[in-house]
């Protein structure tokens, strides 16, 4: 059974913006336009908003995410129900892009162009912020492990060759899903990277 992403926006709805984004907000320089990928609850889009984006601009393929979206009334912002391989990524276009949780289910056959895209979208000195499951992280809800993207340490850091890298996090622990209540090693990277 695959992850139901409509449960997992609902059980996240009320959380605050998740830390790697908040922690990224002190390396960027300007505010213009912010690019939340992956946007599920649209808590870090919210955080985005009240922290004084001229723009902010989420994505998401989920239907549910696209429910939450319309609830957020600001001319600031926009949604578009798409996955991140779908998506056209402007050139120079954003000072900050979070994905947080978004790289592990971006296409494996799509994964080098759309990180391609990710980095040459952002402006000069522009801030990426993303959260990564490691290689040794358990069980996750996909249908199969394939479904799922898992780096090592080198293959992590390997992804922000070309890019400052600011704030580089390894994590291990056991706790509950979220979505399911079970016990789940969690293996994972947060990285805040600065484009030169």
């Amino acid at each position: 059974m695959g992850i139901s992403w409509e449960k997992y926006i609902a059980v996240t709805r009320q959380r605050p913006a998740r830390k790697p984004l908040v922690d990224a907000l002190q390396y960027v320089d300007k505010k213009e336009h912010a690019l939340n990928i992956g946007a599920g609850a649209h808590m870090d889009s919210r955080y985005l908003l009240e922290s004084g984006f001229d723009k902010v601009t989420s994505i998401d393929p989920d239907p549910a995410s696209q429910l939450c979206a319309e609830e957020i009334h600001d001319p600031r912002f926009e949604f578009y129900l798409t996955k991140a391989e779908d998506y056209n990524f402007k050139p120079n276009t954003y000072d900050l892009i979070s994905a947080q949780m978004v790289f592990p289910y971006i296409e494996r056959s799509s994964f080098p162009r759309v990180l391609c895209e990710i980095k040459a979208s952002l402006t000069e000195r522009g801030i990426l912020t993303v959260w990564i499951f490691g290689d040794r992280n358990g069980k996750m809800l996909a249908k199969t492990k394939n479904d799922v993207l898992y780096f090592s340490r080198e293959e992590t850091e390997a992804l922000f060759s070309g890019m400052e890298v600011l704030d580089f996090i390894e994590e291990e622990k056991d706790q509950s899903s979220p979505v399911h209540g079970k016990m789940t090693h969690y293996h994972e990277f947060f990285v805040i990277a600065r484009k030169k």
